[in-house]
């Protein structure tokens, strides 16, 4: 690139790794610590930026494009407490499991606690919501190795394994104004090669013979970003007798048989009718469950076994049970476990089909008569979204409205 950017060599080195680890958006808070990140980065003919002044604004904004593309995107800030305004959004992607990554400009170090404008610890400010950090050298003229180490690492984190937020903290000093055109110099780029993690074919025999001995499996689906092999797989598995499939909007699971709009199903099970519900092996993977209804009823009524399946082997207990972490991917897990079941006779999703039935045909009875009130207001939002747009929901009521009404759930709903 011949374009005059930033005269600082450690942001032209920034820059180009991004580049080399496929960044292609960055989300840009203005300011002046910053400005020779915001020249170097607009300059770039492969870059999108995205100008938005707020930074809490710009958060969220990166955080729905990245979850929409599934690639990292990056957030670029000035000094002081702007970085802070990215903690929500941060929060969120860590907890999702969305890749972004976070670049924030610094005054250099011998002025932080000395009084100086716009100057916070940023260092370590977000290492409770983010996967890495690190922060570069003021100068790269002797470290290029060392920020392209770093950065590659950063990007490791930020990709593999569970996807998550990073940061990188980026102390700069005056002038910041200074245009140069850099000589093109090649940088290393770490290619990272990933292991498959599989199950061995003893444990997926264990594991087999332990499945056929339940007539009530339960596989309850948080979010998920959209895979139709997953949903061809959990469609597969709906069709045995034993077996029931919950799902959520954010799930992206669907299909004749798989149960969707969890609350209005749960809430109608009394205590007499428990023992017809409850599992005997339930089934979880990573992503979060909204229904708080379905963590109160699996708390109180435990099954006999929970399998919990992670790239990470997480020892995820959100329903005070498990006996199993099985460290795979869903996919690749139920692709070697499928040869080796089989469907038993079983009532148990009959049971839930029934109950669901009963509860759409009364929720649509409810609907229809309900006056005009937030309730009414999600009903007809359900019944006038075009099939070809793709929702992003906020937290709280939101959310919770949106498990409520069929036309959510599809194949274009996130």
């Amino acid at each position: 690139m011949n374009k005059a950017v930033s005269d600082k060599k450690v942001v032209k080195t920034i820059i180009d790794i991004c580049i080399a680890e496929g960044l292609k958006e960055v989300v840009i808070s203005p300011g002046s610590r910053n400005a020779p990140l915001t020249i170097t980065f607009s300059a770039h003919p492969e870059i999108d930026c995205f100008c938005i002044v707020d930074e809490r604004s710009a958060g969220f904004f990166a955080l729905g494009m990245a979850q929409q593309t599934g690639r990292p995107v990056a957030l670029v800030c000035t000094s002081g407490s702007a970085l802070l305004n990215y903690a929500p959004a941060i929060a969120e992607a860590y907890y999702q499991n969305v890749p972004l990554v976070v670049i924030s400009a610094d005054r250099p170090v011998e002025w932080i606690d000395q009084a100086d404008g716009q100057t916070i610890r940023q260092m370590g400010a977000l290492d409770n919501i983010v996967k890495y950090s690190c922060q570069l050298p003021t100068s790269a003229n002797a470290n290029t190795w060392h920020v392209n180490r770093m950065l590659s690492e950063a990007f490791y984190h930020c990709r593999y394994k569970l996807a998550g937020p990073v940061h990188i903290n980026v102390p700069l000093d005056e002038p910041l104004y200074g245009k140069t055109v850099h000589p093109d110099e090649p940088q290393r780029s770490i290619r990272q090669i990933q292991s498959c993690a599989s199950v061995s074919e003893a444990d997926i025999l264990g594991l087999s013979e332990s499945w056929s001995k339940n007539d009530k499996v339960l596989i309850v689906v948080g979010m998920q970003t959209p895979d139709e092999r997953l949903v061809e797989i959990l469609n597969t598995l709906s069709k045995m007798e034993q077996v029931v499939i919950l799902s959520e909007t954010t799930s992206n699971v669907y299909g004749d048989e798989i149960i969707s709009g969890i609350d209005k199903v749960v809430s109608t099970i009394t205590d007499e009718e428990v023992h017809f519900f409850k599992p005997s092996l339930l089934i979880t993977f990573d992503g979060a469950v909204v229904s708080k209804m379905v963590k109160t009823f699996l708390r109180n009524y435990k099954a006999k076994e929970h399998w919990h399946i992670s790239p990470a082997s997480r020892h995820l207990d959100t329903y005070q049970q498990l006996t199993t972490s099985i460290e795979a991917k869903p996919v690749e897990f139920f692709d070697q476990l499928l040869p080796h079941i089989t469907s038993v006779k079983s009532r148990y999703k009959t049971t839930w089909l029934n109950r669901a039935q009963r509860s759409d045909k009364n929720h649509m009875e409810f609907a229809d008569k309900k006056t005009w009130s937030d309730f009414r207001a999600f009903s007809c939002i359900a019944q006038h979204v075009p099939a070809d747009w793709q929702l992003q929901w906020g937290n709280s009521s939101a959310i919770r409205y949106a498990q409520l009404f069929d036309a959510f759930y599809g194949p274009i709903t996130y």
